[in-house]
């Protein structure tokens, strides 16, 4: 892992130094799925909204301030870091994440791997809405019923569905279908 390699003056540092474990948590979607090739340009750590005000992170981070109340996260003890569980990281990247094109390679190729319901517990009004519309997008598409507890096409943001078809169209459809059909 990259991680372990890290000296003092990496961002994550700062966090493994001078935060409890149980007051943060890295959302690292790579940790467990890795789709698209590249990396993460910066790092979303979730940390405790009690903190606000008291830390100083370093640059080369994304800090969100949030409650962690019925959050899901686990400390590793090998990069003695707290990373955030899947379905966290999920609901995390939809949530917060400004460029959440990047990751959707990784959510939409292993939708069956994911606990979609544990997914919408966790997330935001935001990321509902947007769980919401891949999830309506890539149902029309392939004429799949994706088995969740929720009505996903009622929640379907149309101020959204532009950028999900831009990016999600040639991640569920081949390519030759792309061509044949002109899409």
């Amino acid at each position: 892992f990259i991680l372990s390699l890290l000296n003092d003056d990496h961002p994550l540092s700062y966090f493994k130094s001078r935060i409890p474990e149980t007051m943060y948590y890295v959302s690292d979607l790579s940790r467990y799925f890795k789709e698209w090739f590249g990396i993460v340009e910066k790092p979303l750590i979730v940390v405790d909204r009690r903190l606000r005000g008291r830390v100083n992170p370093p640059r080369g981070v994304k800090v969100k301030y949030v409650s962690l109340r019925g959050r899901r996260f686990k400390f590793d003890w090998n990069l003695r870091l707290t990373f955030a569980k899947l379905e966290q990281s999920v609901a995390d990247v939809l949530s917060f994440e400004e460029n959440y094109q990047s990751f959707l390679p990784d959510i939409i190729l292993n939708l069956e791997r994911i606990d979609l319901d544990e997914v919408v517990k966790k997330a935001n009004e935001r990321g509902l809405k947007l769980l919401a519309t891949i999830l309506s997008y890539y149902s029309i598409l392939t004429s799949v019923n994706i088995p969740v507890r929720f009505d996903y096409f009622k929640l379907l943001d149309e101020k959204m569905l532009d950028e999900v078809i831009a990016t999600a169209t040639s991640i569920i459809l081949p390519d030759d279908l792309i061509q044949r059909r002109n899409i």
